[in-house]
């Protein structure tokens, strides 16, 4: 993808080939309770690992953790939902064309957007496909939603607000 003045994003995607690292990798720490209701630093030097999810073939650029799921979406273009108490892989969203740059839980909702210049908004709890926002003309690099709006930034310098 090109972004502003024809400049390429910071960081690319070498999806070919294998990189000697294996599978991407997303690490849960155990005690996320601990770690949100602490106030100050890191969480503590003695908080383990609890599970390692290793379905993503490649680079995992977001993750959204938030009432029981864990989103997230990467290189191979997927979003993979997991129920984050037990890493039980619960959906793999596979519609868009593109690297998945961005994921948000929220309001019921889960949200995704990349580098197809899409946002996707799915149903949480059925993950089904409510609507496809096409109104960006570059790839979108953040999503976030809160009290029923969605904001979407993107590559063109923009960011884009929805109800």
């Amino acid at each position: 993808p090109v972004c502003i003045n024809g400049r390429r994003p910071f960081l690319q995607c070498p999806c070919l080939g294998d990189r000697s690292g294996g599978a991407a990798q997303i690490s849960i720490l155990q005690s996320l309770s601990t770690l949100s209701n602490s106030t100050a630093g890191p969480p503590a030097a003695s908080a383990g690992l609890d599970f390692v999810l290793k379905e993503a073939a490649d680079y995992v650029y977001s993750v959204a953790l938030r009432d029981g799921l864990l989103a997230a979406g990467g290189c191979d273009g997927k979003v993979r939902v997991y129920e984050a108490a037990t890493g039980t892989l619960l959906r793999t969203l596979e519609e868009a064309a593109d690297w998945v740059r961005a994921v948000a839980l929220g309001d019921g909702l889960l949200a995704a957007g990349g580098s197809d210049t899409k946002v996707r908004i799915y149903e949480a709890a059925t993950f089904r496909l409510l609507r496809t926002l096409e109104e960006a003309q570059s790839s979108v690099f953040s999503v976030a939603l809160h009290g029923g709006l969605l904001a979407a930034g993107c590559c063109d310098g923009k960011v884009r607000v929805y109800e």
